[in-house]
């Protein structure tokens, strides 16, 4: 993923992204998640409550009607092989919709609450941001 300047600034500054300070980390990191920066325009739906979701939005710039509730209050929805303790996707708990033109990260749930077995420091920072 190519993040300009500017967006990197963005993503910084996130309140989510504390204490991950080195560019390469949060490229690596992002990579990770499977991350996409995406601008939306105003009214764009984020999330909608009761409906699974894979992927969650993270708010760099613009607004919305409700704020984008904290992952951690969003219930699981956990792998059916019984194999695997994975979570595979989130229900956020309300709908979210922009009401200006907004850039927004789309993270990966499983990769996002699941940290891999390179146990990235970053990672834990990402997680431990999230309470």
């Amino acid at each position: 993923m190519l993040i300009y300047p500017d967006e990197m600034a963005l993503i910084k500054a996130h309140p989510y992204f504390a204490h991950i300070e080195n560019d390469a980390d949060i490229k690596w990191f992002l990579q990770c998640m499977d991350a996409k920066l995406e601008t939306v325009p105003e009214g764009s739906v984020l999330c909608t409550k009761d409906e699974k979701t894979e992927f969650v939005p993270v708010v760099l710039k613009g607004e919305t009607d409700v704020p984008v509730p904290n992952f951690g209050l969003w219930p699981q929805i956990e792998s059916e092989s019984g194999l695997s303790h994975s979570i595979i996707a989130l229900v956020p708990p309300v709908t979210v919709t922009t009401t200006a033109e907004s850039m927004v990260i789309w993270m990966r749930v499983m990769r996002l609450l699941k940290p891999c077995n390179h146990h990235c420091d970053f990672h834990e920072y990402f997680v431990q941001n999230l309470q």
